[in-house]
């Protein structure tokens, strides 16, 4: 199977990242009596930084604390498939996070998603799930969100079409 995305070469070191290949994850839907079966894609955002943190036009380069972190993500969300994970709903509303203490830098570790009934591209699943972004905010900053919600709940919500009401 061809990698999703291709090693990255940094300061003479290849770095793999075939952990942020696609996965399926499966979880029962309560509210839906249904099996939901969910489509992990994961963006470039997950293993890089902006050069210039001011500049949000300064091009995107590999971040090894970014690429480090990354190899928890397939764990970390495969974990989501509980009732009792709760994620945030960020300001922008069509993006939500899940928010990790993690051990490798003893920080929460920020990962932000959409999640979208398939389309035409992706027939083999009922819901694709895009982590956006991962990583730990710079010291002083925080999340800010509108409201929170059960992981499980939002995915079978999403797929009935639903609208979202998160709690505060």
């Amino acid at each position: 199977m061809k990698a999703y995305f291709d090693d990255v070469i940094a300061d003479g070191v290849t770095y793999s990242l075939e952990h942020l290949n696609p996965f399926y994850l499966k979880f029962f839907g309560e509210k839906i009596s249904k099996e939901i079966t969910l489509k992990i894609l994961y963006s470039d955002h997950c293993f890089t930084a902006r050069k210039n943190k001011s500049d949000s036009n300064s091009e995107r380069c590999f971040n090894l604390e970014r690429y480090e972190l990354s190899k928890l993500l397939p764990e970390l969300i495969a974990k989501m498939n509980n009732g009792s994970v709760l994620v945030f709903q960020t300001s922008a509303r069509r993006n939500f996070a899940y928010v990790v203490k993690t051990t490798l830098y003893d920080k929460d570790y920020n990962i932000f998603f959409e999640v979208r009934k398939r389309n035409t591209s992706n027939p083999d699943c009922d819901l694709v799930m895009r982590i956006e972004s991962a990583y730990v905010f710079d010291e002083g900053k925080s999340l800010e969100y509108t409201g929170k919600i059960r992981f499980l709940i939002l995915c079978q919500k999403i797929y009935l079409g639903e609208k979202i009401q998160c709690r505060k």
